[in-house]
């Protein structure tokens, strides 16, 4: 629960997905929520969050100035057994407190599995992604004995724009403006 850079830019390419019923697993400092209460083409949000503690504290935090309270729903549950009585749209998962846990993609596929969503997301998922490049270019170079120590980098990688040489072409990922 962070409002960090690194949270702020994972959050940003989940964001621009996000139509119709959104339910966001996981409710932190309230950041998907607001962004997605700010999308214009989410029309319903639904959020599961199963910490009192949290639901009371985003309570205390928010108030009469919080951007359109009657199109979003806390719901008290654990988001990997709840099961919405709507269709969604985008399923947007954040209950882990690193990028790149490894439970995040298996917790992802079990909430997709009760939920049925149109089209899913996850915090961190694109350090997942960038660790499974990373690993492919290891393997397919040979160099095993170095693939077990990728996942303390793929954060940091993530966090600093980084040139990536891919074949005899380079491409520069760089935060989104």
């Amino acid at each position: 629960m962070s409002l960090s850079p690194v949270e702020v830019e994972s959050l940003a390419l989940h964001v621009a997905h996000m139509r119709g019923h959104v339910v966001i697993a996981g409710l932190g400092m309230g950041l998907a929520l607001y962004n997605a209460v700010l999308h214009p083409a989410v029309r319903q949000i639904t959020v599961s969050e199963c910490d009192s503690e949290v639901v009371a504290l985003f309570a205390r935090i928010t108030g009469p100035g919080w951007p359109e309270s009657g199109r979003f729903s806390i719901e008290r549950v654990d988001a990997r057994d709840w099961r919405s009585p709507e269709p969604v749209d985008f399923l947007y998962v954040d209950i882990r407190d690193k990028v790149g846990a490894s439970e995040a993609a298996a917790d992802t596929r079990t909430i997709c599995r009760n939920l049925r969503p149109k089209s899913a997301g996850y915090w961190g998922m694109e350090a997942d992604f960038v660790l499974f490049l990373a690993r492919k270019l290891l393997q397919a170079a040979g160099d095993a004995s170095t693939v077990s120590g990728l996942g303390a980098c793929a954060s940091v990688c993530l966090s600093q724009p980084t040139t990536v040489a891919l074949g005899s072409r380079a491409s520069r990922m760089s935060q989104p403006s």
